[in-house]
């Protein structure tokens, strides 16, 4: 997968992904580290 196709699909979709995290975490803080592990491990 292309680096520039990843960041730009995960920019379009990080308003779901937030959404989905603050779903099941409730918190503010622990979704934005959510989705940054999330991140790092789907471009490894």
């Amino acid at each position: 997968m292309d680096k520039d196709f990843f960041v730009q699909e995960l920019e379009a979709r990080s308003g779901m992904l937030y959404r989905v995290a603050y779903t099941i975490l409730h918190d503010d803080d622990a979704c934005r580290d959510a989705l940054q592990d999330a991140a790092l491990k789907a471009c490894q």
